[in-house]
Formats: structure tokens, C-alpha cells, sequence
């Protein structure tokens, strides 16, 4: 089936569709009226039982009978059968019970008085009827009550006795009895009930179907009939409109079929490529991602190492920097010693003029010494004691003259020593001095060395910093990658579908034929 005869069917159903939901809603809304005319018809009905009540009270006509047959007779058993009609007559509720009766069948409708406490056994209230009494007396207010059924539609009023209609003549204080009995003018025992005292209540009853039945009797032709020929005839005239407003716009549908068709093609093609080459990219994008993990680790391990290397040369510097007090230190103290050793030279020397002095005194003692044993000898036995004296002076002067040679040999080789020992120390003070040097040198590289650490790790730190981000980065487009490959997917799938959903619609515009 064409897309064409598709269209048009569905115009037609739709047409019947609508023009049958408006007949529901219509006799339906009729329907309603229906039994809103049926309320409306017994409301009047009641309001014209109401008034001619009203009218009969009006004209007075009960306190008139009363007094005439009560002057007339001497009790109610004196009355006759059509006295008795003359004096309801009067009555306005019986008046209204009449009229509401009247004419019933003829009109369509039926009516009815029913009570709890009725005079007459045949206006007794049923179950469902005592049930519309109670309502009414525990609702003084309440004027009316429509009941819909679905069979009738009724409509209930409630009867009060009231006093300017004469009712309490009949129903009041039985000490008012016309008869003077307690009886009312017709026989009946008076009830002593007050004014506004529920009575009864009238009921206009209307059937359903006995009236709509009544109603397609009279009308001389159907008006259903007549709406349905209408929606008939509005669905071929909406079925002929549909078939020249879609003329032009299937031509067009045909035209998009076959683009969609190329495009969906082309689109497919596409797609494949785009795919293919996003895989790659995430293929890609993965690997460098993980080559970008693995740099960032030997980086991390390198940062880790320039920072031990950068605490060694702080160290070193800081050693460098102990050398090199401890190496001025030592040159200090080895002018100290070159000093001390200048110091023993000078009292070398002074001891060598003293042991020279010495050594002289002892030469002279020893010539004095032999002088005196000589003048000792020539004095004989006079001079023995003097010449002891005087070898042992001599001998003394001897000793001291070997002490004095041993004391300038001692000083003239510790003058030798402490001549070698001043030649060491100037070497060693010139190497000290060169230390020193070599020692601020270290010193001076040592600190060059930890500023370019510290500049070095600064640097690694930065490269650290900026291939994490890389690294994010990366981490990124592989998932940005992977998304595109998902998409491209979901693309091509598209793709796919658009060009079998053209496919479709070219077969459902022309029904598998060539039209």
C-alpha cells in the first residue's frame, strides 16, 4: 500500500473518528439537555402547583364554607358527598394535588403525593419515598431534590403546612375544632401540628424513555440520520482536499527520499574513513600516553637524583668552605712556628757568644790554674794546699772548657736543625699557601656547583611540572580520542540507518511499485 492511499485512508478514518466523536458528544450534549428540559418541565409543573395553591388561599373561600356549614349542621356526620367535595375545593393544598394530577398522562409525566401520616392510605410513603421525607426534615432549608436514575428523572418538593392556607383549620390545635369535638369540618381528628410542619411531599416523575419514545413519534424526520449522511459526506469531500494537498508535497517527499538516500551513501562512506582514522589516533593517542607515563617516571627518578646531587654539593660547598678555614688556620700557625723557630736562632746564637765567653773564662782559669800550682810548687811546703786548690781550679776550668765545645757543638747542630726545620717550614708554608689557594678554588667551584644544582633541579623541576601537564594532556586526548571513535561509530551506524530509513520511506511513498 502506498504512502499515498495511506494518507488518504487515514484523512477518511480520521474524518469518521472526528464526525463520530462530535454525534457522541452531540447526542450525548443532547442527552443532557434532554433531561435538563425534563427538570426544567417538572420545576414548572411545581411552581404552577405552588401558585394555584397561593391563589385558592388568596380568594378565602375555606373560612367561608367553615362558618356556612357549621351554622348550617350540627356535626361532620351531616355532611353529604358533595358537600364534602365543595369544602376540598377550597383547600389549596388539595387544589394543587388536583391540578399536579390533571392532565399527567397527556403531558407526559405522572404525579404523586405520598406522606408518613397520610388521611388517605393511598398517598402512604413507601421505604425509598421515607427516605426523601427524612432528608426533607432534616433539611428545612433545603426547597428541592432532583434524583436522575438513568429510568426517571423525579423531582421532589416538600409540602409545609402553613397557616395563612387555612391548613392548621384542619391539622392545628384540636381545641379549635370547627365542631368543637376535635374534629376537623370534614370528620377527620386534628393532629395539633404547627406552622411549617412537613406534611408531605409532591413528586413529578418523568419517564425516560416513554418520553424520548413519545418524542421520535413526533418528529417527522431523524436528525441522527441526517448527521451521519453529514459525516459521510465530510469525509469524502476531506478525502478528495487531502488527495490535492498532498500531490505536491509526496513529488517533494520523493525528491528528499533520494538525497537522504546519496547523503545517508556518502555519509556511511565518510564515516567509515572518519572512523578509521580516529582508531588510529586513539591507537595512537594511547601509546603516547603510555611512552608519556614512562618519561614522566625516569623524570621523576631523575628529579630525585639532581635533588641527592644538589644536598652533596651543598655539602661539599659547606666542607669546601671548612678546608679552607682549617688550611688558613695551619698557614697561621706555621707563621707562628717560622717565627718561633727565627726566635730560637737569635737565642742560639746569644748561647753560642755565651759558651764563647765561657770558654775563654776557662781558658784564662786554667792559665791562672797553672799559674798558681807554678808559683804553689815554688813555695813549697807553703804552697802544697794552694796548689791542690789550684789543680782542682785547673780541673774545674778544663771541664768547663769541654762543657762550653760540648754546648757549641750541641748549638751548632741545633743551629743546623733549626736551619733545615726553618727551610721546611717556608716550604711548608709555601705549600699551605698554595693549599690555600687550591683550597679556595674548591671552595669557589664547590658553591658554582650548588648554584647550577640548584638551578639544575629548579629546571627538572619545571620540566616535572610541565610534563605532568603533558601527561594530563595526553591522558586527555587518548579519552577524547576514544570518545570520537565512539562517536564516529555511533555515525556511521546513523549513517547506516538514515540510508535504510530512505530506503523504507521510497518504498512506503510508492508501495514497492513505480508510480
Amino acid at each position: 500500500m502506498s504512502l499515498k492511499i495511506k494518507i488518504l485512508l487515514t484523512v477518511f478514518v480520521a474524518c469518521l473518528i472526528c464526525s463520530a466523536m462530535a454525534l457522541l458528544v452531540s447526542v450525548r450534549s443532547k442527552s443532557q439537555e434532554f433531561r435538563n428540559g425534563l427538570v426544567e418541565k417538572s420545576r414548572t409543573i411545581h411552581s404552577r402547583l405552588e401558585v394555584a395553591a397561593h391563589y385558592v388561599a388568596q380568594q378565602g373561600g375555606l373560612r367561608k364554607i367553615l362558618n356556612e356549614y357549621t351554622s348550617k349542621y350540627q356535626s361532620s356526620d351531616q355532611l353529604t358527598e358533595e358537600d364534602k367535595q365543595v369544602i376540598l375545593k377550597q383547600v389549596p393544598i388539595y387544589a394543587a394535588m388536583r391540578i399536579g394530577a390533571e392532565g399527567a398522562d397527556k403531558e407526559m409525566y405522572s404525579f404523586r403525593v405520598f406522606s408518613d401520616e397520610p388521611r388517605n392510605p393511598e398517598n402512604k410513603a413507601t421505604s425509598e419515598e421515607l427516605v426523601v421525607l427524612k432528608k426533607f426534615e432534616s433539611s428545612p432549608d433545603l426547597k428541592e431534590w432532583v434524583v436522575d436514575d438513568g429510568k426517571f428523572v423525579k423531582v421532589f418538593r416538600p409540602m409545609r403546612l402553613k397557616q395563612e392556607f387555612g391548613c392548621l383549620s384542619c391539622h392545628g390545635d384540636p381545641a379549635t375544632s370547627p365542631w368543637g369535638n376535635g374534629r376537623d369540618i370534614l370528620g377527620y381528628r386534628m393532629e395539633n401540628w404547627k406552622d411549617g410542619k412537613l406534611h408531605g411531599v409532591f413528586l413529578i416523575s418523568n419517564d425516560i424513555a416513554a418520553v424520548t419514545a413519545y418524542q421520535a413519534k413526533v418528529d417527522d424526520h431523524s436528525t441522527l440520520f441526517y448527521m451521519i449522511v453529514s459525516i459521510v459526506a465530510g469525509a469524502c469531500v476531506a478525502q478528495v482536499l487531502a488527495y490535492l494537498m498532498i500531490r505536491k508535497p509526496l513529488f517533494t517527499l520523493e525528491q528528499l527520499t533520494d538525497f537522504l538516500s546519496e547523503s545517508g551513501e556518502r555519509l556511511s562512506h565518510s564515516s567509515e574513513h572518519i572512523r578509521s582514522t580516529s582508531t588510529g589516533l586513539s591507537d595512537s593517542s594511547t601509546q603516547q600516553a603510555s611512552s608519556m607515563e614512562e618519561t614522566v617516571a625516569t623524570m621523576e627518578e631523575m628529579t630525585s637524583m639532581v635533588h641527592i646531587n644538589k644536598e652533596h654539593s651543598h655539602q661539599a660547598s659547606s666542607l669546601s668552605s671548612e678546608t679552607h678555614t682549617m688550611a688558613l688556620q695551619g698557614q697561621e700557625k706555621i707563621q707562628e712556628l717560622k717565627q718561633a723557630i727565627h726566635g730560637i736562632l737569635e737565642d742560639s746564637k746569644k748561647i753560642s757568644q755565651i759558651t764563647g765567653v765561657i770558654d775563654d773564662i776557662a781558658f784564662q782559669t786554667n792559665l791562672l790554674a797553672l799559674n798558681a800550682a807554678v808559683e804553689a810548687a815554688r813555695a813549697g811546703e807553703q804552697g802544697k794546699g794552694f796548689a791542690v786548690v789550684a789543680e782542682a781550679v785547673r780541673a774545674l776550668a778544663q771541664r768547663s772548657s769541654l762543657a762550653a765545645k760540648d754546648i757549641t757543638v750541641l748549638i751548632e747542630q741545633s743551629a743546623g736543625r733549626v736551619g733545615s726545620g726553618e727551610v721546611l717550614v717556608r716550604e711548608t708554608s709555601e705549600v699551605f699557601e698554595k693549599v690555600v689557594g687550591t683550597v679556595q678554588k674548591m671552595k669557589d667551584f664547590s658553591g658554582e656547583i650548588a648554584k647550577a644544582s640548584e638551578e639544575q633541579a629548579k629546571g627538572i623541576s619545571q620540566v616535572h611540572l610541565a610534563l605532568n601537564e603533558l601527561d594530563t594532556l595526553m591522558q586527555k586526548n587518548a579519552l577524547s580520542a576514544h570518545g570520537v571513535s565512539v562517536a564516529v561509530k555511533e555515525l556511521t551506524e546513523l549513517a547506516d540507518l538514515s540510508q535504510q530509513k530512505a530506503s523504507s520511506i521510497g518504498e512506503m511513498v510508492y508501495g514497492g511499485g513505480n508510480e
